[in-house]
């Protein structure tokens, strides 16, 4: 037991107050009896330094393997360079598995981590739409710019849920950045509209623009859609809702009002309808 006022920076090794002198004779002792038994302190840290560098890889903090390991990040941080470990810190930090997901908080912190995948497709899509960073840290009071560009697969959980909610509030209205709508078209990203769910789709729904691109038409969501369902739809694939949809003697009115379309664009002629 370390003395009452000394933490991990080993002062406690030369402190002559009576907790720290007790505690160095207990630990000697045990050390020496470990030693004539052939039970080693420290070990060769090379797979743990190898295990370590693995999870780095992978996106894990520091922080994160020390809370999935059970060790402190100091002693985590040591062990990334270290020639020896403790055998318990060997034993502690190979039992990490790089396929969990690293959610457990270190003892220095009491956040907790998700994966990144959500926040990074919503800032992306509220990019789409015209918002500009200093628009969206205004609204969620978190540097958007740097958690969009971060390095890793995981973001605290406060984070996630403080975009998740600007997100909420701001995906139906367009930002007032035209550059910014451009720029991020330009480099690929995805409009609110083209995830069905934006945290576990494996990929977007087809993304077209309306103006130029064209796109098979989907007969299973044509159906769907007359059958009442709202579903996100391509410019071909409205045209044919509203083709079938005037052919069976229903007004254009009720198709527009009940799914929100801009009224005109998506009539065919009347020569397709007959």
């Amino acid at each position: 037991m370390k003395g009452p006022h000394h933490g991990h920076d080993g002062s406690y090794n030369t402190c002559r107050e009576e907790a720290c002198r007790a505690h160095r004779l207990r630990y000697n002792k045990k050390w020496r009896y470990d030693h004539d038994h052939g039970r080693p302190r420290l070990v060769d840290g090379t797979p743990v330094r190898n295990h370590i560098a693995t999870l780095r890889g992978l996106g894990w903090s520091i922080r994160a393997i020390a809370g999935a390991s059970g060790v402190s990040a100091t002693t985590i941080s040591k062990a990334a360079k270290g020639e020896q470990v403790q055998v318990r810190t060997h034993r502690m930090v190979l039992a990490v598995s790089p396929d969990q997901v690293p959610i457990t908080p270190s003892a220095d912190t009491t956040e907790v981590f998700v994966s990144r995948v959500g926040t990074t497709r919503r800032l992306q899509a509220l990019l789409w739409l015209g918002w500009r960073h200093e628009d969206m840290r205004k609204v969620c009071g978190r540097n958007t710019a740097m958690l969009l560009s971060q390095s890793g697969r995981w973001v605290t959980r406060s984070s996630h849920d403080a975009v998740a909610a600007m997100y909420r509030e701001l995906r139906t209205r367009p930002g007032p950045s035209q550059a910014t709508r451009t720029r991020a078209r330009r480099m690929g990203f995805v409009s609110p509209l083209g995830w069905d769910d934006i945290d576990l789709d494996p990929e977007p729904l087809a993304e077209v623009d309306e103006e130029t691109d064209e796109v098979d038409v989907d007969e299973v969501v044509v159906l769907r859609v007359l059958a009442g369902e709202r579903l996100h739809t391509t410019k071909p694939e409205k045209e044919e809702i509203m083709r079938r949809w005037l052919a069976d003697g229903r007004s254009e009115r009720s198709l527009i009002t009940r799914m929100g379309w801009k009224d005109g664009r998506y009539t065919p002629d009347r020569e397709e309808v007959a």
